[in-house]
């Protein structure tokens, strides 16, 4: 071989070999990027819908609230109300109750929801207070159809390969969007040993073999207690597979 093959041949291997060191940092590089930007991104997404949540329920309350003060339902006192209304704030009781939250204008209780049920609801009630005594007309309930958080976590997640759920403190599911449903079932229980909750907001990886995913790459975010309203310590949570 001639000095000038050898040169040729040193030429072509310091290019090949700096071409390919370059491309493998770029590649390391972008993969860094693209990582923070879904890590981001999965944790942006469950601040927003904890947001959201908090803002349709503590609408739901002032809904509430608002009903109990009216004037109509001081006529429930003398019976000058129909009557199946009357007999439903006579007959309910409290025995429902999950979750006693204290606001400005009383305290109101929460039922909790089924996230399994095919129609899930939540039950929203407070006591309906007598405006000439210290004393209780009754109790005012209303019910709120639970399928609108479903809808909202499956809005969230739709074209992606991203599922969401919302968790209560004790990290057991409130409600799960429809895709994750399907695919983990009751295995859903297994949530509580997640780290969620913990901080305020987070991500985190999860390899649960108890689920039909090989990793998870998780994003969560906590209530914070929407203008004024009680934390209720739920979680909305936000994973993918890394595999994807």
């Amino acid at each position: 071989m001639t000095i000038r093959q050898s040169l040729l041949l040193a030429f072509l291997l310091f290019s090949v070999s700096f071409a390919t060191a370059m491309t493998g940092l770029a590649y390391y590089r972008s993969r860094a990027a693209l990582s923070a930007e879904i890590r981001n991104s999965l944790e942006n997404q469950a601040l927003t819908v904890t947001e959201q949540i908090e803002a349709i329920l503590f609408e739901r309350i002032q809904d509430l609230q608002g009903w109990r003060r009216l004037d109509l339902m001081q006529d429930v006192k003398v019976g000058d109300i129909d009557k199946r209304l009357s007999r439903f704030l006579g007959d309910i009781k409290i025995a429902y109750a999950w979750l006693r939250l204290e606001v400005a204008d009383g305290a109101v209780m929460l039922a909790r929801p089924d996230p399994f049920a095919a129609d899930p609801e939540m039950v929203i009630s407070s006591a309906l207070p007598d405006a000439f005594s210290t004393a209780d007309l009754g109790e005012i309930r209303a019910t709120f159809n639970w399928r609108e958080i479903v809808e909202l976590l499956a809005r969230a997640t739709q074209n992606s390969p991203r599922h969401a759920l919302l968790l209560d403190a004790d990290r057991q599911p409130l409600a799960i969007s429809p895709r994750l449903r399907a695919r983990i079932g009751n295995a859903a229980a297994r949530f509580g040993d997640w780290p969620v909750g913990r901080d305020t907001h987070g991500v985190f990886n999860v390899n649960d073999r108890s689920l039909p995913f090989d990793e998870l790459l998780v994003g969560y975010a906590r209530t914070a207690g929407y203008r004024g309203m009680p934390d209720l310590g739920w979680s909305v949570v936000v994973l993918t597979p890394t595999d994807t």
